[in-house]
């Protein structure tokens, strides 16, 4: 085997064992995703009962929306509470500026989209003003920006132009993911 071939593979697969290595940090955050999740849901039924006379959301929707919670409760721990105020500072508003040629930022970049996979998936289910794709996507982008304004506020995180792109891209792909799934639900019961 060439000796670029060998590089390209042992980059590719530390690239691949960093991000598995990263992944721990999210998944200690189930937990308290899954509590806070719970008691969104619980408060949108009152409200939903007590506002909304009483309609009542189906089981499908009400699943979405905790998971939605959940999910979102997950990423506010994750980009902005688990860091010290104070502890990160900086703006980078070059596209592509943290792309480069070392494996880290690439690693950056890869988290990033998969982190926001899960929003453009979950959320149609959750609100039906986001299957539509322009509202899905509009909406991923407002949230990764506030998510960098926080953290440039609070200095708890790099403000990174990149990150929007990036979580932006993660929705779009988690909404992808959404319409096949529904399109896969509709196939179903349209077959006798």
């Amino acid at each position: 085997m060439d000796r670029r071939c060998v590089l390209l593979i042992s980059q590719w697969s530390a690239l691949l064992w960093n991000i598995l290595e990263d992944m721990k940090e999210p998944v200690c955050y189930i937990p308290s995703g899954i509590c806070l999740g719970l008691a969104v849901t619980a408060a949108a039924a009152v409200l939903n009962r007590t506002v909304c006379s009483g309609r009542r959301r189906d089981i499908k929707k009400a699943a979405a929306f905790f998971l939605f919670a959940a999910y979102a409760a997950i990423v506010l721990q994750l980009a902005f509470f688990s860091r010290e105020p104070g502890s990160r500072k900086g703006v980078d508003l070059q596209l592509f500026g943290t792309w480069g040629n070392e494996i880290l930022p690439h690693e950056y970049l890869v988290e990033n989209i998969l982190m926001f996979i899960p929003f453009g998936l979950l959320i149609p289910f959750a609100f039906p003003w986001a299957e539509k794709k322009k509202n899905c996507i509009l909406s991923a982008f407002l949230f990764s920006i506030c998510l960098e304004l926080m953290q440039l506020v609070t200095e708890r995180g790099f403000c990174q132009i990149d990150d929007v792109w990036t979580n932006t891209l993660g929705a779009w792909i988690g909404w992808m993911i959404s319409r096949a799934i529904k399109g896969s639900e509709k196939g179903r019961n349209l077959q006798p």
